[in-house]
């Protein structure tokens, strides 16, 4: 990925997150299918479904990537999965969080967050302080 294109992406992603109504968070295992059967219900992955629209525009402002930042491929699993849905219901983007400094972003790579004081203290709000870690 070249310079231009790697800030083409950076610059596209508040816009995509700006057109999101709803934000849902989940736990390292993220979205997980539901199961078919009585006998394979377990423990919900989501801690956390955000539809009200300003706490959903707080999620979107905190994520937002360094100016500056590389994509980088760090070998980490993510410690919380945030999907981000459009007015239609449909998921937009599917974040993972590493740490809270740094943002998977699926195959594009992992880029590191303008202000992530900005988002522990809104994942704090919405899943309490051992989430925002």
């Amino acid at each position: 990925m070249d310079l231009s294109e790697a800030r083409e992406l950076v610059l596209g992603l508040p816009r995509l997150l700006g057109s999101a109504r709803r934000v849902r968070i989940y736990d390292q295992r993220g979205p997980m299918a539901p199961p078919r059967k009585r006998r394979d219900w377990g423990e919900s992955s989501l801690l956390a479904d955000v539809t009200y629209v300003p706490a959903v525009a707080a999620f979107a402002e905190a994520l937002r990537v360094r100016a500056d930042t590389e994509f980088m491929d760090w070998m980490e699993h993510p410690g919380l999965w945030l999907v981000f849905d459009g007015a239609d219901g449909r998921p937009l983007v599917r974040l993972g969080l590493l740490g809270t400094e740094w943002l998977r972003w699926g195959s594009r790579g992992d880029v590191q967050l303008a202000s992530p004081d900005t988002l522990r203290s809104v994942l704090s709000a919405w899943v309490g302080p051992g989430g925002a870690q």
